[in-house]
């Protein structure tokens, strides 16, 4: 690292000389905050424990705490991007000066932020380095003003490769009295709020916010009251505000305060989360910390929720989706049902996933208006409908909202956001306004840099009440996959004062592990959820449902009674699948039932099942496939092509065929591979030979080398413009409503009909 450790000491010495000298003439260096105290700090940090969450080896964080400049701490950033080392000053201390030195080349440079805690479970910025300045020998020194007794230093960045290196920590301050740690009687933030939820440059931030004394004996008294505002992702950000000075709160008193202009969104201002720290300077010395906020500040081209938009192409519409997943989908697909049309995917961002709708406070009543709006819009504030389904976004939903001519009301919302803090704030702005919910988070692949999260309804919101009565609904029908099932469903639920170790709650948080808790799982984790690490979990995993198709039986519960209670539904039934590929198996006989239901129509001009559509999650046409009578197949692309060939369609989707139509040959059967780039087309090659192998001789084929989405402009490659070409040079857009028209939907009857069929697929009167 230095070719010469005495050079190096040298340096140190005379460094560590010039910056007393600074600091006496009052020009402290790299300053982040006044100081405030007239006795000199002294080091507390020396060889006081310290962990990591990695070390390379012989590089230990002991090595970074030694005192030996020549020493270092190592540890790989890894997949994740960040890595963090943590010192314990065994006791609660004011912390008055860091200092923090890394490798030194003389061209690279680090990032890193510092955030410490009194009980290693309530965290709050300390200092941020997010600039480019080259690590230099003497390192970089903030003054501060807090009061920890654990503080660690993430490393986000290293310029030269993808190591973190530490040669030198240390924090100076003092040992606070156990009488000072005693003595501070807590005042508690009882709410905040901003002018806005969403802000960009040059916009004024203006907080109101109410802090209560919880005592019933003893006064407050504050020297200070301080604002940090700190950006959750990289590149960090941390600026302190004085708001108040000299004020005391009596004996459970609420004190209502603000701070107009408490900051202006610089111009060359990163986007993203921020969030608000409320700083107490009590009268005796104690300092305590607390999160309360978040404010998030966007661009013009960002998100906070889904869309779908409604393009013209010669006639005929096209429903288009821009954020969100398969919640946000299926509302998509079940406006292409009712409107006898199609829509894409969703709009594909360069990662290959979807774009990322971001998280505000409101986030989750938004959702729910847009998609109520939407409807409205579409198709008549008071149009009737027989049926409405309320479900996850499991693939099945939109060809049972097809075939049941039923529009489909999400019970949850996907939502990209950096921090469970974040998250735990959305849901408690929605359940004190009415809107039960709780909360799974993790992490999509296709969504690198962001965490997601589901926000998912635990009861029936006004909105959804509304409409069931306006539109004078008379059939509901509840979907998902039930507890019962596998998927993504290993958790750990977070856990604080108030949060039950059993049951799931309004305001819950479970953090899912997608790869079964592996290694890699940690990784992507910590790469997403920027403060997983400083959340208490419960100590072992549990089952819960699917993350993304599951519901609980406390949903299924409350939206019956809330149902009953305040809609003039007359009938409610929960369908989910008695095995894990149930649901997915329900499409087939959903279109096969709705074939045989209106078997006329299908056959008055040739077969009435002419071939299968393999429809991968999440790409499908349900009303077109209808069009042309194929069957569909939904698949997971996860799933072995042995399983979805050979076990699912030469076996479910035959037998399925040969009960409805038992005269139909199976191996004429056109096979369609409907697959694009961005819904794992690299498989269909697979496919293809399989099905060679197994005799099926009619293989209709597409381009899979492009994403699966509405852009005209540069060709009609994609699946939804392919169809849209057909219909332009076959049909009118009069043609297929007239033609659908006629077509009577499934009833609550017919899906128990479906049930006694096929047995693994439950449908439950509730």
């Amino acid at each position: 690292m230095w070719p010469n450790a005495s050079h190096k000491i040298r340096w140190y010495l005379t460094v560590t000389l010039l910056f007393h000298l600074v600091a006496i003439a009052g020009l402290a260096v790299t300053k982040l905050f006044s100081n405030g105290k007239s006795d000199k700090p002294i080091l507390i940090s020396l060889n006081k424990p310290v962990t990591s969450i990695s070390s390379e080896k012989a590089h230990e964080p002991a090595f970074a705490m030694d005192g030996d400049a020549t020493s270092y701490w190592a540890s790989s950033l890894g997949s994740s991007g960040s890595t963090w080392m943590q010192v314990d000053l065994e006791s609660i201390h004011t912390i008055n000066r860091i200092r923090l030195s890394n490798w030194v080349d003389g061209k690279r440079f680090y990032h890193y932020h510092i955030v410490g805690s009194t009980d290693g479970t309530n965290w709050f910025p300390i200092a941020v380095k997010s600039d480019d300045r080259t690590a230099t020998d003497e390192g970089d020194q903030f003054i501060v003003e807090a009061v920890a007794q654990y503080v660690r230093v993430y490393i986000t960045h290293n310029s030269a490769n993808n190591s973190a290196h530490i040669s030198d920590f240390k924090v100076y301050g003092h040992p606070l009295p156990t009488k000072v740690v005693n003595d501070a009687l807590p005042l508690e933030i009882e709410q905040s709020a901003f002018d806005r939820e969403l802000y960009s440059a040059g916009q004024p931030v203006n907080l109101k916010y109410n802090i209560r004394n919880p005592s019933k004996n003893n006064k407050v008294k504050l020297s200070g009251l301080h604002a940090k505002i700190f950006k959750f992702g990289d590149p960090y950000f941390l600026q302190e505000i004085p708001l108040e000075s000299g004020l005391t709160v009596l004996p459970g008193q609420s004190v209502q305060l603000s701070a107009n202009h408490l900051w202006t969104i610089p111009s060359n201002i990163a986007t993203g989360s921020y969030g608000i720290y409320l700083q107490f300077r009590y009268d005796n010395g104690y300092i305590a910390e607390r999160y309360a906020n978040f404010i998030r500040i966007v661009s013009g081209s960002e998100r906070t929720v889904y869309h779908i938009d409604k393009h013209n192409f010669k006639g005929f519409d096209v429903y288009t989706l821009d954020g969100g997943m398969s919640a946000e989908y299926a509302v998509q697909k079940s406006a292409e049902m009712l409107g006898a049309t199609v829509s894409h995917t969703w709009y594909v961002s360069p990662k290959g996933g979807t774009y990322p709708v971001y998280g505000t406070r409101p986030f989750l009543q938004q959702s729910i208006k847009q998609t109520v709006d939407f409807y409205n819009k579409e198709f008549g504030m008071e149009t009737p409908f027989d049926t409405v389904i309320i479900s996850t976004g499991v693939m099945p939903v939109s060809y049972l909202s097809r075939t049941m001519k039923a529009l489909v009301l999400p019970l949850q919302y996907l939502v990209s956001l950096d921090t469970i803090k974040e998250l735990r704030t959305m849901l408690q702005y929605a359940n004190d306004n009415g809107i039960p919910s709780f909360a799974s988070i993790g992490y999509a692949r296709s969504m690198p840099m962001t965490g997601v999260a589901w926000m998912k309804l635990l009861g029936l919101p006004k909105e959804y009440k509304d409409f069931l009565n306006q539109h004078q609904v008379k059939h509901v029908v509840l979907m998902g996959a039930d507890e019962t099932n596998g998927g993504e469903d290993l958790v750990k639920k977070v856990v604080s004062n108030g949060v039950k170790p059993t049951g799931t709650d309004p305001g819950d948080i479970y953090v899912v592990y997608k790869q079964r808790a592996t290694a890699e799982d940690i990784a992507w984790l910590n790469k997403e959820i920027k403060d997983f690490g400083e959340v208490p979990l419960e100590k072992y995993t549990r089952h819960l449902s699917d993350w993304e198709g599951g519901v609980i039986k406390r949903q299924i519960d409350q939206f019956s009674d809330d149902i009953k209670a305040s809609t003039g539904v007359r009938e409610i039934v929960f369908v989910t699948g008695r095995a894990s590929l149930g649901l997915y198996d329900l499409p087939t006989f959903a279109v096969l039932e709705f074939m045989k239901k209106n078997e006329e129509a299908f056959s008055s001009d040739g077969p009435i099942v002419r071939g299968v559509t393999l429809s991968p999650y999440l790409l499908s046409h349900p009303f077109y496939e209808t069009t042309i009578q194929y069957v569909p197949l939904v698949y997971y692309q996860g799933n072995t092509t042995q399983n979805t060939i050979d076990l699912r369609l030469n076996e479910m989707v035959r037998n399925a065929v040969r009960l409805y139509f038992p005269n139909t040959r199976f191996e004429d059967l056109k096979i369609w591979i409907n697959a694009s780039r961005n819904t794992g087309g690299s498989i269909a090659e697979d496919f293809k030979k399989s099905l060679s192998e197994k005799g099926f001789l009619h293989i209709e084929e597409q381009n899979y080398g492009v994403d699966e989405e509405w852009k005209p402009e540069d060709g009609m490659d994609a699946p939804t413009e392919r169809i849209v070409e057909k219909w332009v040079a076959s049909t009118s857009p009069e043609a297929l409503k007239e033609w659908d028209y006629r077509l009577a939907p499934l009833s609550i009857e017919d899906l128990k009909t479906i049930a006694r069929k096929y047995p693994n697929v439950s449908v439950t009167s509730k």
